[in-house]
């Protein structure tokens, strides 16, 4: 355990044997369902968090991307994607401005359109003329889905 308190110039002991791990704000736990558990959890890392200085778990969720490489996995196994997910089940836009909110959530994904967008123009032997010289009908007639098959097996990185 790393002393990280600045005001504590050592690690505080205790002569108390303990053969678990107790936190008085989770003492009364036993029995307790996994939603009551989670919730007092997180509880007590928002509070520890305020007592470092922090303003939210989220701004330690920033720092912590910043300086672990535990974020690469979190991100790469779907975590934004679940992040997002609750965004959109617990909550409405709470920003008058409900173009902003939705560029801030889109942008990092204009990467990779705008990748995927290159390679698919690019690609010769698909595109013979330029794009605008399309005729409606034949827009219309178009078939996406050899196209939508290549642009899903680009790596995303």
């Amino acid at each position: 355990m790393i002393n990280i308190d600045p005001s504590t110039s050592s690690l505080r002991r205790s002569s108390r044997v303990s053969n678990g791990v107790y936190h008085y704000y989770a003492a009364h736990l036993d029995g307790a369902d996994a939603d009551e558990i989670a919730r007092t959890k997180v509880d007590i890392l928002r509070k520890r968090a305020f007592e470092l200085g922090f303003n939210s778990l989220f701004e330690v969720f920033a720092l912590e991307a910043k300086m672990s490489d535990e974020f690469y996995t979190f991100v790469e196994s779907g975590g934004l994607g679940e992040l997002y997910r609750e965004y959109r089940r617990l909550r409405k836009p709470r920003s008058e401005d409900i173009v902003e909110v939705h560029r801030n959530i889109c942008a990092p994904a204009i990467d990779i359109f705008k990748r995927e967008w290159k390679a698919l123009t690019t690609d010769t032997s698909s595109f013979k003329i330029p794009l605008n010289n399309f005729s409606p009908e034949y827009v219309a007639d178009f078939n996406f889905e050899p196209y939508s098959s290549k642009c899903k097996s680009f790596p995303l990185a």
